[in-house]
């Protein structure tokens, strides 16, 4: 089966070389992951400018990091969840919050109440969305949060559907999927 190659920074050509540099220039690396996305430098584009704007957006960094793992982990994308992993622990995210985001649960109302309404989103739940709306409330979010934690479903399961349709290798510290598994 034919997948997606991640691009050779080396060889690339216009708007996809400009944005590999830039990555390059801002983190030290490019991701295979994003060097995957940059076939349609487009999407590579909006894709890098949404995750800016929502940086500075109403949620903080580690809820955030739990949204991502915990979507990751339920589409199973080794490649998201063992990136976010590192950049979570780097942004501050324990070893056990780092598990829990990925079972989406937290010690934490507010967070695990986000949580289980990303997973809700991210499984297409349909009318049990709506069931966690009121839950949201409880716990002090308000419209800006509840789009922003929707936006950040949204561009992470991008990112994990592009995984599963590439043949990118995983260029974080490997994290075993199943290892949550009962």
């Amino acid at each position: 089966m034919s997948r997606v190659s991640a691009i050779d920074p080396g060889s690339a050509s216009g708007a996809a070389k400009a944005l590999l540099e830039r990555i390059w220039e801002e983190t030290g690396m490019v991701p295979a992951l994003l060097r995957a996305m940059a076939h349609s430098p487009a999407v590579l584009d909006g894709y890098l400018a949404i995750q800016e704007r929502l940086d500075g957006g109403a949620l903080d960094t580690r809820l955030r990091y739990h949204i991502a793992l915990s979507v990751s982990q339920a589409n199973g994308s080794e490649y998201c969840v063992a990136a976010y992993s590192a950049l979570g622990k780097a942004a501050g995210l324990s070893e056990e919050a780092v598990r829990d985001a990925r079972r989406a649960s937290s010690p934490d109302r507010r967070t695990d109440t986000v949580l289980k309404f990303a997973r809700a989103l991210q499984s297409g739940a349909g009318q049990a969305i709506s069931r966690h709306l009121p839950r949201l409330r409880d716990v002090g979010l308000g419209d800006t949060e509840i789009v922003e934690v929707v936006a950040h479903v949204m561009i992470v399961s991008l990112a994990n559907a592009l995984y599963h349709v590439s043949d990118v290798a995983v260029d974080f510290p490997p994290v075993d999927l199943k290892e949550l598994d009962p």
